[in-house]
């Protein structure tokens, strides 16, 4: 089973456990069953993709940035990062912060 699969029967589980205890037809209380959905995708690790930067190098005080070691270790890293995005690397954050 796929990781897409597991969320929507993890969804749809809740959905019709909710529905066959009369929640949805007594009160439906949207947002307690908006808050187990949110936590079923948080526990199947399901994240948010944001934007944002790069983070830039840093590098250790006895380096200094302008010398060879610190130009060929910025070229390193530049290239680490432009290859992490276009194997798809993106900055995400929980769906939940805990």
């Amino acid at each position: 089973m796929t990781k897409q699969e597991e969320i929507r029967e993890g969804i749809a589980t809740r959905l019709e456990i909710a529905y066959n205890t009369g929640l949805s037809k007594r009160t439906c209380n949207t947002n307690e069953m908006a808050r187990q959905a949110v936590a079923q995708l948080h526990s199947q690790g399901v994240a948010i993709k944001v934007e944002g930067e790069l983070p830039e190098i840093t590098f250790p005080s006895h380096v200094n940035e302008l010398s060879t070691v610190g130009l060929v270790a910025s070229a390193w890293y530049d290239r680490c990062q432009q290859d992490m995005l276009k194997a798809g690397y993106v900055k995400t954050e929980p769906l939940i912060e805990e």
